[in-house]
């Protein structure tokens, strides 16, 4: 399995769940337990927060120069990971961009409360 080195992040909060990067390790208020590619699925989505990944994509940069499986295997891992991440009350992390593929948007910023300054920016979630 190819592993991502051009991120020196180690460590991603996104909404209510966090991932140790170099520990491999995923929490949603407890630890979350997935298999290697659910693991390593995840991963690739967060990284590319933002952004649709095509299932080719994902079994490209998750199985590099090896021997690649269908690129239907994505939809094995994702449902897999829904399910996981659905039993935490954070299923609807995994979008599916139909025709597409897969991805994990960016949170929003909060809205600015009424009280707010205009000319104070509104305070955004720190990743």
């Amino acid at each position: 399995m190819k592993h991502p080195q051009e991120y020196p992040a180690s460590q991603l909060t996104l909404g209510t769940l966090q991932i140790d990067f170099a520990a491999r390790k995923v929490f949603v208020l407890d630890e979350l337990h997935l298999t290697e590619m659910e693991y390593a699925t995840l991963e690739l989505l967060l990284r590319h927060r933002g952004t649709a990944l095509t299932k080719e994509f994902c079994v490209q940069r998750l199985y590099g120069g090896t021997e690649k499986p269908d690129a239907k295997i994505i939809a094995v891992y994702v449902h897999a990971l829904r399910k996981k991440l659905a039993n935490i009350g954070a299923g609807d992390l995994i979008e599916t961009v139909l025709g597409h593929g897969y991805m994990i948007r960016e949170p929003e910023a909060p809205p600015m409360s009424a009280s707010a300054s205009v000319d104070q920016p509104a305070m955004l979630p720190v990743n």
